[in-house]
């Protein structure tokens, strides 16, 4: 099964502002698109609570899967989203057996791209660079020395692509 990073990065480096805006205030209009299409071509996305708080709505044609310390806090919704506290490698593991998935999306935040990264668990990312400037938020945090670039896509003046392998 393909683990796959969808992240979005400010020209000055962060994912997410120091506050408790979301992406969404500062991602294109492509981006977002782009997010869409890549989604529901994968089917099934994990995220952490933060990033679910923030969509916090289910998605149509998408699977979500919440990794929280507290799933039973959460109502889930059958067929489309799921809280666990499962490690990322037991969580894959599940996911192989009883889904026999192709493929899942990682949309978010830092903690679980670290969490999965870490496990050496994701295969694939897809970087979208944003002309934005936050001056100050979550940093990414990862080593991109361990990623071998496969393509670039311009999706506008101020928006691109790079599609990465990551090398294990």
């Amino acid at each position: 099964m393909k683990v796959t990073a969808l992240i979005a990065i400010s020209a000055d480096g962060f994912i997410a502002t120091a506050g408790d805006a979301s992406s969404l205030e500062w991602t294109s209009g492509e981006d977002k698109k782009f997010f869409v299409k890549k989604t529901k071509e994968i089917g099934t996305m994990i995220m952490g609570r933060k990033t679910w708080e923030t969509i916090g709505k289910p998605l149509m044609g998408r699977k979500i899967i919440v990794i929280t310390s507290h799933p039973d806090r959460w109502l889930e919704i059958k067929n489309m989203v799921e809280f666990t506290s499962e490690q990322p490698v037991d969580l894959i593991a599940r996911l192989k057996q009883e889904d026999k998935l192709e493929g899942v999306v990682l949309a978010g935040g830092a903690k679980l791209y670290n969490q999965f990264f870490h496990q050496g668990l994701v295969d694939d990312v897809y970087l979208t660079r944003e002309a934005a400037v936050l001056g100050e938020g979550v940093p990414l945090e990862l080593d991109e020395d361990e990623w071998e670039l496969l393509n670039t896509e311009v999706l506008s003046e101020a928006t691109s692509v790079m599609h990465y392998k990551v090398i294990k």
